[in-house]
């Protein structure tokens, strides 16, 4: 049995002709995606929406078509890369700095390992795996 919704307008003749003559099939899906961050007031909403169809040309011929759009809002993303002049940023990896609480207690290891970073210990500094 169908729901209620399906039976008025355009979508109950379309699934009707399509699925009892057994020549097309399709679907159309949404979904949506609530998530709260772990930091105080950070959270994600996704929405995507989904369609995939087909249809029988011949005994030996079908075409076929699927589609997403995905929109995703944040707040309190943390950041995902280097900045660019643009502002942009990059989600590659990332290296997070060196502790503020190591600095002081191990101040020859944390020289040493500065120094083997190419540049001060800074987010904006590249690491051997930029290229």
């Amino acid at each position: 049995m169908l729901p209620h919704f399906l039976h008025e307008g355009i979508f109950y003749p379309l699934m009707h002709r399509g699925f009892r003559s057994g020549f097309s099939a399709f679907r159309l899906s949404y979904n949506r995606f609530d998530q709260k961050g772990l930091f105080p007031n950070s959270h994600m909403e996704r929405n995507t929406i989904g369609f995939n169809g087909s249809l029988d040309l011949g005994n030996q011929l079908s075409v076929g078509l699927g589609m997403n759009y995905v929109i995703t809002r944040t707040q309190g993303r943390a950041v995902t890369g280097y900045e660019n002049g643009g502002g942009g940023r990059n989600p590659a990896p990332s290296r997070i700095s060196f502790p503020t609480n190591e600095q002081a207690p191990n101040a020859n290891g944390y020289n040493q390992g500065v120094s083997l970073l190419g540049g001060p210990d800074k987010l904006s500094t590249r690491v051997w795996w930029d290229v």
